[in-house]
């Protein structure tokens, strides 16, 4: 099931369909909960769409079930990548607390 679902999500995501990626994703995820690889698609289509929390939720997931020691490599790198993305939108989220508390002591200090 795996190869017939995973393989239409892949070409779906290439063609950037997402909505049709997903739900070939989640057919194979549905066929094959324990295959590792679909858990690596479904979290390519999560980091598509620009959910990189939940993309790493399921890669996270995938490296628990991927066997294929280059696959986890890959997925392995990957899930390294979108945490080092989420830090750097942390240190960004921060960054503009930081910038919006220092305009409100200003605002406050001229009111």
């Amino acid at each position: 099931c795996f190869r017939v679902g995973g393989a239409r999500g892949d070409f779906y995501l290439n063609m950037k369909l997402l909505d049709q990626a997903s739900r070939e994703i989640a057919r194979a995820l549905q066929n094959d909960p324990e295959n590792g690889m679909n858990y690596a698609w479904a979290a390519f289509a999560l980091e598509a769409r620009g959910d990189l929390e939940k993309a790493r939720d399921v890669w996270k997931r995938a490296t628990e079930l991927l066997t294929d020691p280059e696959e986890l490599k890959k997925a392995a790198r990957k899930l390294a990548s979108i945490e080092k993305k989420l830090g750097k939108r942390k240190d960004a989220r921060n960054e503009e607390d930081e910038q919006d508390e220092e305009a409100n002591r200003i605002f406050d200090r001229l009111h």
